[in-house]
């Protein structure tokens, strides 16, 4: 299995999750010109004519709207703050445009397209590095004329440690924000429903649903879910898929309707609430009878009648204990 480094990358290498970082994440004038339907990968290792090559983490040019223009990003991957990142962007910046003249893939008039870095940073502490290369260099007096002649190249800097869980919530149909509010929640419950939003937003994009079944394996041991890890096999993730769109959706209008109906009866709100918890806890039923019958096949009646009859929390821990269980026995008793 890879480490977590290198799938957290490889969850990035789509066009899926570029165009979510762009919308959903920087706060550039520029985003908004891009045409996000011509986003266009290039390779990461880069060889030109004096024959040195770098690999960088990502790299992806994106055509604007209105003009015949196309902007190079580069993204790098950080765990660790580097002080000397500045340095590096500006080795990457070269190389990267050295590479594009090489194989003729720059503007009209031979003009260099514009190029910007990005920095995107998972770890613990906030970053303290500086983003600009100028201000790397010792300084000296004004009178040496010296400071006009230092390059002053900037990185965009995404620390998602200072992400609070509050503002990734309220990028409700972001995939990345989906999987930075995976690692920062404690509840299990709560991991596994965002996970499933993550595998609706990749819709059909195999390698991704791949990539992202590693990576959630990995966050599930490191919140104590040991191996043997279930087994997330391509109808699971097809299933896991609509239970937000589909089933929970269906809970909730059942709910809301079971809950007006009764309440209008009634008089009382309380019917309406009653009849919404009611309403879900069939969602979740249903789901979890799915989910069983994909991984173990059918199951006897009288364990579909214990799902019918199941609360909510008794519904939660059977869906816990779905994902480490080898037979049904293992479930439910």
């Amino acid at each position: 299995m890879r480490n977590y480094d290198s799938i957290f990358k490889s969850l990035f290498k789509s066009t899926l999750a570029i165009k979510d970082l762009l919308i959903h994440f920087i706060d550039e004038p520029i985003v908004k010109e891009i045409d996000l339907a011509a986003v266009q990968l290039l390779p990461t290792v880069l060889n030109h004519q004096s024959k040195r090559s770098r690999i960088v983490d990502l790299v992806f040019q994106a055509k604007l709207k209105r003009r015949k223009v196309f902007v190079i990003f580069i993204m790098e991957f950080q765990l660790n703050d580097n002080k000397y990142m500045a340095l590096r962007s500006n080795t990457y910046t070269s190389l990267t445009l050295e590479y594009l003249i090489d194989i003729k893939n720059v503007l009209k008039h031979d003009k260099l397209p514009p190029i910007m870095l990005i920095v995107l940073y998972n770890g613990k502490r906030k970053w303290q590095s500086k983003k600009q290369l100028f201000d790397s260099f010792v300084k000296l007096p004004k009178r040496f004329n010296v400071d006009k002649y230092l390059p002053k190249i900037e990185y965009l800097l995404l620390d998602f440690s200072q992400i609070t869980v509050n503002e990734l919530k309220a990028k409700k149909n972001s995939f990345i924000a989906k999987l930075l509010e995976i690692e920062q929640t404690f509840d299990v419950m709560q991991a596994i429903n965002l996970f499933i939003g993550a595998c609706r937003l990749a819709g059909d994009d195999a390698g991704v649903l791949s990539s992202l079944e590693e990576w959630f394996k990995l966050i599930l041991e490191s919140k104590g879910i040991k191996e043997p890890v279930f087994e997330v096999n391509k109808e699971m993730i097809k299933t896991g898929k609509k239970l937000i769109n589909n089933i929970f959706d269906e809970a909730r209008q059942k709910g809301l309707a079971e809950g007006k109906a009764e309440g209008k009866a009634e008089g009382k709100a309380e019917g309406k609430a009653e009849g919404k918890a009611e309403g879900i806890a069939v969602g979740k039923s249903n789901a979890l009878l799915k989910l069983v019958e994909i991984k173990f096949g059918s199951i006897s009646p009288e364990i579909e009648i214990k799902l019918k009859n199941a609360a909510q929390e008794e519904l939660d821990k059977w869906i816990i204990k779905l994902l480490s269980a080898n037979s049904v026995e293992d479930i439910f008793g």
